[in-house]
């Protein structure tokens, strides 16, 4: 939407209103606050939804019930799966498009990858939320380093 578009209050209300049917508390208290004239932190206000947007990004994966891409990542004889979703995967990392992009069919698309079941968690964690933990990021060199060698 432009924001043009949505600077009469009747267009507020109805984002407010849809807001609320879909459970978007934070969408509909900056709508709210809009309509009351209240002042609202625009900063504060993008830092929290970027913050949620990460946590709801982090949540999706491993998620059997919404997944449409299984990866399969095996080492030494032992394989594990990680769920995750085409779309996300294929449009943040060039090498998974091309991995998901060959095996697509229909239904669920499946992807082996050799390696630490930990260390492609962690990549696809980055994947999905653009960051990681400090704890994460060493962990994620010596992973680099290891599959250097």
């Amino acid at each position: 939407l432009k924001a043009n578009h949505v600077n009469t209050p009747r267009a507020t209300r109805t984002l407010m209103v849809a807001a609320k049917s879909y459970g978007l508390d934070r969408l509909a208290q900056i709508c709210h606050d809009i309509l009351t004239n209240e002042k609202i932190d625009v900063r504060d206000a993008n830092e929290a939804s970027a913050s949620t947007l990460v946590t709801d990004f982090a949540k999706m994966i491993n998620d059997p019930d919404t997944a449409d891409v299984r990866i399969l990542i095996s080492s030494e004889n032992v394989t594990k799966i990680v769920y995750g979703h085409r779309y996300v995967l294929m449009r943040r990392s060039p090498i998974l498009f091309g991995l998901i992009h060959s095996s697509v069919g229909g239904g669920l698309a499946t992807v082996h990858i050799a390696g630490s079941y930990e260390g492609i968690l962690r990549l696809i964690l980055f994947v999905y939320t653009g960051m990681l933990t400090a704890e994460h990021n060493e962990q994620l060199m010596e992973d680099v380093e290891i599959a250097r060698a």
